[in-house]
């Protein structure tokens, strides 16, 4: 089997190895998040340190290091004080802790009404699914695979609809009890659960499967037709991280960096709540920083999220997105936000797969529109990375989607940019008419490895347009226009 370096590590001594210590157990125990140093050394060095200083507080065994965002869990022991031991852990790091902070269950699948009577797909039809399919299959040229990671409640692996659309992890043998690829988790086949620590993702409330069937249930003349259409390449990375309860930061952080570290570029987050996180948020950066497009939805209150933020959708470099109803009007529960929600996409009486094996279910909610986007950015860079000269990264594809956004009357100045549109989106990666949308700071500043520096990140860069041609961007390090352009981003 191929080996693959870790990506979950526990202390053991005075060493990192591989995986899960044991099932980290939440009966009495308290879970804390922590940033420790630059490096897994540095982690390994302070983690030690902490055991020493701390000693009784904490739970010998329980350090786990989460090594592609570099956040560590650790448990605080049954019955300690949990203030007291958080104090003592800051007093003993000082600045060398980049922060702590408690595990909490806050985070909600974006849950939905079922409306059985429901039959036809509309939303998909609003956003040109059809078009874009039409202009793409005429390509010569085959589409490329590209993951995505749905962070969710689970999957369905029987459903009817969705056969040969689930991403295999091909160094791993299917149920041998062993870690055969050396990831660091044991017989994660199609993904991993990290409610129970397992190699099963399966669904329990169905929330995890309808937005699998938005994104890629095929088009098969059978139940429904999701965003990948006919493109077999794209595939679901399943990665359960809560309940149809709810589910805890540390388990959305545990699969973010399970997705990075398996490949997935595109994660699928139909999930969220009102309490801020250091922990989740540096997570969603470095994912960025990876190359990682994170699509998140921007919440059920009918609130104004850049005034009553909901997380993770307000945190920089989310892809966020708020929901509209089949009137082509905002949906009456979506959250909104001129500057932390960017776009808006279909979310109420969505039809898609559920969690019987021949089901399907009308549900509604932003989570449904959330999807619908993974599923728009999953079908247009598989066919256009492998099409165009422009198309290289998914932050091109996020700048896409941004720039050809329809502009409608009741989104301005409650979205960044407007309705999803994948049929323009296609329509204008292929028309070979101007590069505007590929120069997305971040996008050409990776390309080149510039520095990053606080609030700057476009630096003396190029790009190509989509003929072929160097296009010569040379501008900005500490200028105005610099940081407006930034912003924007």
């Amino acid at each position: 089997a191929r080996e693959r370096s870790p990506a979950i590590l526990h202390l053991e001594g005075n060493d990192w190895v591989a995986g899960f210590h044991r099932r980290l157990s939440r009966s009495c125990h308290q879970r804390i998040l922590l940033k420790l140093g630059r490096s897994a050394r540095d982690s390994r060095r302070l983690a030690r340190r902490l055991f020493e200083e701390v000693g009784s507080g904490l739970e010998q065994g329980s350090w786990h290091h989460l090594a592609r965002v570099g956040i560590d869990i650790a448990e605080i022991r049954c019955g300690q004080d949990v203030n007291q031991t958080m104090a003592l852990i800051k007093e003993k790091l000082g600045d060398q802790l980049g922060f702590v902070e408690l595990d909490e269950e806050i985070y909600m699948p974006l849950q939905a009404v079922v409306d059985p009577v429901w039959s036809q797909q509309w939303g998909p039809q609003r956003v040109g699914f059809e078009n874009a399919w039409t202009q793409l299959e005429a390509l010569e040229v085959t589409p490329s695979e590209v993951v995505v990671a749905l962070i969710d409640t689970g999957f369905n692996f029987l459903h009817e609809d969705i056969q040969g659309r689930v991403w295999v992890n091909e160094g791993e043998i299917a149920g041998n009890g062993i870690d055969d690829d050396g990831n660091g988790f044991v017989d994660d086949v199609n993904g991993f659960n990290f409610v129970d620590n397992n190699g099963q993702p399966e669904d329990d409330s169905g929330h995890g499967t309808h937005n699998a069937g938005i994104i890629a249930a095929q088009v098969n003349n059978l139940g429904v037709a999701g965003a990948a259409g006919r493109n077999q390449m794209v595939k679901l990375m399943i990665v359960k991280a809560l309940t149809a309860n709810g589910g805890f930061k540390s388990d959305a952080i545990n699969a973010l960096n399970y997705a990075m570290a398996m490949g997935a570029e595109i994660s699928s987050n139909s999930w969220g709540g009102h309490s801020e996180s250091l922990a989740l948020q540096t997570a969603i950066q470095v994912a960025m920083e990876a190359g990682h497009l994170f699509v998140s939805a921007a919440g059920n209150d009918n609130r104004n999220a850049d005034l009553s933020p909901f997380y993770p959708c307000v945190y920089p470099h989310v892809l966020c997105v708020a929901a509209s109803d089949d009137q082509d009007q905002f949906a009456f529960f979506s959250n909104y936000g001129a500057e932390s929600v960017e776009l808006v996409a279909p979310g109420q009486s969505i039809m898609s797969t559920y969690l019987e094996n021949t089901q399907y279910a009308s549900l509604t909610g932003t989570s449904f529109g959330t999807s619908m986007v993974a599923g728009a950015a999953a079908l247009l860079f598989s066919w256009l990375r492998s099409a165009t000269n422009t198309v290289r990264s998914v932050e091109d594809i996020r700048w896409l989607l941004l720039e050809t956004a329809e502009k409608l009357s009741w989104t301005e100045g409650f979205v960044g940019n407007g309705m999803l549109d994948v049929d323009a989106a296609a329509s204008k990666a292929l028309s070979g008419l101007g590069y505007s949308w590929l120069v997305g700071p971040w996008s050409l500043c990776r390309r080149e490895s510039c520095s990053t520096l606080q609030g700057i990140r476009l630096r003396n860069v190029s790009c190509v347009s989509s003929d072929g041609t160097e296009v010569d961007l040379a501008q900005c390090s500490e200028e105005a226009e610099c940081q407006d352009t930034v912003r924007g981003w």
